[in-house]
């Protein structure tokens, strides 16, 4: 497998999601895979535990040997919790998990779904009660050692809780950008994550390949 990247997708984010084709389709085009993984995609979001979700993730890393991890949103959070030293670049992180999804949890009929005027998905019990457990960024065990980490706060997102990240994460850099949503829906923010990912790729041209397992579907381009 030539060299790659790895990019984890946020809360129902999938590959067709504008943001990470519109990244990938540049990596690519230097040359470059882009794996993109999704650990909360509408079809298992909420079947499985936290800590097998993040374990999926892992096993992912594990596989691809990925030169870099860029991940969005919620995609950020599950970072934390996977072991790494790879460089990392955070896209507007989410806070916590149970943030966002026990302030659409609703309990009907002994079942839990989330709703928030957008779907309706259910959630297992096990689901639900493993994200009560899970910590906020401030008391994460932040398993990733690396020190190579880039964090981007979009101004019409969520860039207070990026700014928590970096406080957390003090040697972070960390790049605020003024007008972005939480999609970095324009051609100029875009261009501003490509610099950067551009500038970890040159500085890591030279690193040799390792010997890469074929994917699975969670880990597929």
């Amino acid at each position: 497998m030539k060299r790659n990247i790895a990019y984890i997708l946020g809360l129902f984010e999938d590959q067709e999601d504008p943001l990470f084709r519109y990244l990938k389709e540049y990596i690519e085009s230097s040359g470059v895979a882009c794996f993109g993984i999704e650990p909360f995609a509408e079809e298992v979001f909420g079947t499985q535990t936290f800590h097998k979700t993040v374990q999926r993730v892992q096993e992912c890393i594990d596989i691809l040997k990925p030169e870099m991890i860029v991940a969005h949103s919620l995609g950020a959070y599950a970072v934390l919790q996977i072991s790494t030293d790879l460089p990392v670049i955070l896209l507007d992180p989410s806070l916590a998990l149970a943030d966002i999804v026990l302030n659409n949890a609703k309990h009907y009929d002994g079942a839990y779904f989330y709703a928030d005027g957008k779907r309706r998905v259910e959630l297992s019990p096990e689901f639900v009660e493993s994200i009560k457990r899970m910590p906020p960024i401030e008391k994460s065990p932040v398993n990733m050692t690396s020190q190579d980490i880039y964090i981007f706060g979009a101004g019409r997102g969520g860039y207070k809780i990026a700014e928590r990240y970096q406080k957390h994460m003090p040697h972070a850099h960390y790049i605020f950008l003024p007008y972005a949503n939480h999609e970095f829906s324009t051609e100029d923010d875009r261009q501003r994550i490509l610099a950067v990912i551009k500038k970890r790729l040159d500085a890591m041209s030279n690193r040799r390949e390792g010997v890469h397992t074929k994917p699975s579907r969670m880990c597929a381009n």
